[in-house]
């Protein structure tokens, strides 16, 4: 198998795109959006998992 290697340069950022903001903690109880945390459910490569619900919503998930 071929080895695939790449370099970004300015040039190669598609205009209207932006990088992700940086990551803030998010403590239970903390906003993310409309959603109100729980608790964190798990995390790992890729990021972390909260349980949380819209406060303007009446369903509640377990």
């Amino acid at each position: 198998m071929p080895e695939v290697s790449a370099t970004l340069v300015e040039g190669d950022i598609p205009s209207g795109t932006r990088p992700a903001p940086a990551a803030r903690p998010v403590v239970p109880g903390g906003l993310i959006g409309r959603y109100l945390t729980l608790s964190i459910l798990g995390s790992g490569g890729m990021g972390v998992v909260y349980a949380a619900y819209d406060p303007s919503s009446s369903a509640r998930s377990r």
